[in-house]
This record gives C-alpha cells, sequence and structure tokens, in this order.
C-alpha cells in the first residue's frame, strides 16, 4: 500500500479526519465525532507502518497469525 492509498482509505470511513498533533512527520487519524484516534502513520517511513486500534484480544490472535507483518506499537497499549 502507498501512503497516498492508506490516507485515502483512512479518510473514506465515516466522520474520518487527518490531523498532525505529533508533528508533520506523524499523520494522526480521528473520527470528527469523538476525536477518538483509530490510525497513526508515519507515511514517509520505509517501509510504510500503520497503528492501528484494535480490540487487545484480537491483536494478539493476529500477531500469533503474522508475526511478520503484525507487531505491537511502540507507546501503544
Amino acid at each position: 500500500m502507498t501512503p497516498d492509498a492508506l490516507v485515502d482509505l483512512c479518510l473514506s470511513l465515516p466522520q474520518a479526519v487527518e490531523t498532525f498533533p505529533f508533528g508533520e512527520e506523524t499523520s494522526v487519524f480521528k473520527t470528527s465525532g469523538n476525536g477518538k484516534i483509530f490510525a497513526l502513520a508515519a507515511l514517509a517511513g520505509d517501509p510504510l507502518t500503520v497503528s492501528l486500534k484494535c480490540d487487545p484480544e484480537e491483536s494478539r490472535a493476529l500477531r500469533e497469525e503474522f508475526p511478520a507483518w503484525i507487531t505491537p506499537g511502540y507507546h501503544l497499549n
């Protein structure tokens, strides 16, 4: 996925907005209705990575199933 495709996907979700509270290098996607973050990405990173909000139990299962692709988010629960 390209950075532009990630932005397009995130912004296609209902009430989604892109903000930059941590500086220009980190895109933070949140809902405009309640302001809750659902994704963070360093769009200039190589490789492109994205941290997504997920149920803790589901995230454990996904990390076990796809250990090469899914890792815990830096400074995220």
